[in-house]
């Protein structure tokens, strides 16, 4: 559809236009647009009259008509002369032009105020009836000058919704507005030569804004950050360039400046390293999505960055290996959580870890459940909320949290199983460095403990009050599950008896010996360091022993140390 104006000339005289390396003569501009165009005879084309024009309109018509157009339509419209009469048109034009349409607008003849209600009419028809606009030009007209142009003003006009694009992008950070225009920009201008760079350029940009806005939508900070760095490479308008170079320009150096801090160089996901400012990277995005109101997308990856910070607090390898690292770090949490909820253990980092990592848990699970729950979702200050759990988490990554802890609050348990072979127990006492000792015995060693405290008391001090015992009723047969091992009593030497969860609770770093004992006793002691991960012990490792001596010289002479080999640590 092509709309046009008739003005209050009398007489419309014989003018050569030209575009685009092509000419035409015609006494009304839309004319020669229509033929310049190439646009089809059944096309229909729309003449817009005010009262003062509707006469000269049938002698235009015929024009057109001698031309071969034929499908024409006059629509009367009021003066632009005040708010009634704007909306008046507004709507007059929205009805005689069909939804999805593709229009064309002349404003050559459009008086005073016209120009600015049909740009705006046309604004209000591609946002609500779908309406596709094709061009907008003006048939420039100076007096004695043998060629006038016809000027393209359909960059003008895209201008807004570069400007819709741009602002959508402040407020929600959403690139698919700005997709959208580059896609439709670079079709419109890449049939012209001397704006075929600009159309190359624009093009470049469809994959990587495509890709990035996927990812934003997705809440992938990874994906993000490398989708950020192509588009960023792919940037390449010249601001000192004139014209719509220039103007595209800066509205690319807006996006970029926003966006560029969340960039990725790595091309591949799995040569991304986990470092300081990997953490931090991920924290401006989380903080960025609440910021654009996405509170649940900062949930999510607050969640996320705290396992990553466990991960590299720890130096666990393979930081994006879900089921395997990831799933350990969440379970540390977890039990740090477990430590703030039930009030157990000392209160130190531990327990402001848990706190942290429970109220991210707390209000994620809000959004997770599409609010499929029977307490309402309380969105009110949501914002606000999230933005204060952001800065928890910023004062957690600048935290050294092996270091927070007071040395003389740290305390490191041993676990040893205690056979028949007394050696093992002596052997681990004198070979590690240990608070408080964990033996794990049973009816038949029983009688052994004592004398085996006491040589290994002619080597170190260990005092009744940091020697612990767990009992197992049949040392052969009691392979208890981790589950049920969390509630079996702890009984010290000295003092009053807990169950192994409140026990473990109290160290922040738990060594196993797997050498000695029964199976079934090295098997809880493998147990005791699962339930130690589940209440956030933050040191874990096993080690072994080794006596290359032979057997009877072991046994008549069981008081000799070994050799240690620590076969794990997990930090």
């Amino acid at each position: 559809m092509l709309i046009t104006s008739i003005g209050k000339a009398r007489e419309y005289r014989e003018t050569n236009y030209a575009f685009h390396g092509k000419s035409c003569s015609s006494c009304f501009s839309t004319l020669a647009i229509a033929q310049l165009l190439d646009i089809p005879r059944e096309e229909k084309i729309l003449f817009l009259v005010t009262p003062e024009t509707i006469e000269a309109s049938s002698d235009i018509q015929s024009q057109f008509k001698k031309a071969g157009y034929h499908n024409l339509e006059t629509i009367r419209i009021p003066h632009a002369e005040d708010e009634e009469s704007i909306f008046q048109i507004v709507l007059t034009l929205t009805d005689a032009v069909a939804e999805g349409e593709q229009v064309i607008l002349d404003v050559t003849h459009s008086f005073r105020s016209l120009p600015f209600v049909y740009f705006v009419t046309l604004l209000f028809l591609h946002a609500f009836k779908g309406v596709s606009i094709e061009g907008i030009y003006y048939g420039s007209f100076e007096e004695g000058r043998e060629t006038n142009p016809i000027v393209d003003l359909t960059s003008l006009f895209s201008m807004a919704f570069w400007f819709h694009a741009v602002q959508t992008f402040r407020e929600t950070g959403s690139v698919q507005p700005l997709y959208d225009i580059v896609s439709r920009e670079a079709s419109r201008i890449i049939q012209r030569k001397e704006e075929e760079e600009i159309a190359r350029k624009l093009s470049a940009l469809k994959v990587p804004l495509q890709n990035l806005g996927l990812s934003i939508s997705f809440c992938l900070p990874i994906e993000m950050g490398m989708d950020v760095e192509q588009l960023l490479q792919k940037l390449d308008f010249k601001s000192d360039k004139g014209s719509y170079e220039g103007l595209l320009a800066l509205v690319f150096q807006e996006i970029s400046d926003e966006l560029k801090e969340f960039a990725l160089s790595s091309k591949k996901k799995d040569e991304i390293l986990l470092t300081q400012e990997e953490l931090l990277r991920e924290y401006k995005i989380a903080r960025w999505y609440n910021h654009h109101g996405n509170p649940d997308h900062t949930l999510i990856i607050l969640g996320e960055l705290m396992i990553s910070w466990m991960i590299k607090v720890r130096d666990m390898r393979d930081w994006l290996d879900y089921n395997n690292t990831r799933h350990r770090a969440r379970g540390i949490l977890n039990g740090m959580s477990m430590r703030s909820r039930k009030d157990i253990g000392p209160d130190n980092i531990i327990k402001e870890i848990g706190s942290r990592w429970n109220s991210i848990g707390s209000q994620r699970n809000e959004f997770a459940h599409a609010g499929f729950r029977k307490d309402v979702v309380r969105t009110t200050k949501k914002k606000e909320a999230v933005d204060n759990l952001c800065s928890a988490v910023y004062d957690l990554l600048q935290v050294d949290v092996l270091n927070t802890i007071p040395p003389k609050e740290r305390k490191k348990l041993l676990i040893v199983p205690f056979g028949l072979s007394p050696g093992v127990l002596y052997s681990a006492a004198l070979l590690s460095r240990f608070d408080d000792l964990l033996i794990i015995f049973s009816e038949q060693t029983r009688s052994l403990l004592p004398s085996t405290l006491c040589e290994i008391r002619k080597k170190r001090e260990v005092p009744d009050q940091n020697v612990f015992t767990l009992l197992l009723s049949d040392a052969h047969s009691d392979f208890i599950p981790a589950k049920q091992l969390k509630s079996f009593t702890v009984v010290p030497l000295e003092g009053e008896q807990v169950s192994v969860e409140h026990f473990l609770c109290n160290y922040d770093s738990v060594e196993g010996c797997i050498t000695g004992g029964t199976t079934a006793m090295q098997y809880t002691v493998e147990r005791l360091l699962d339930v130690a991960r589940g209440v956030g012990v933050f040191h874990i490792n096993r080690f072994a022993l080794i006596d290359r001596r032979p057997p009877e010289e072991q046994k008549a002479h069981p008081f000799v140390p070994g050799q240690k080999v620590v076969l794990d640590q997990e930090r």
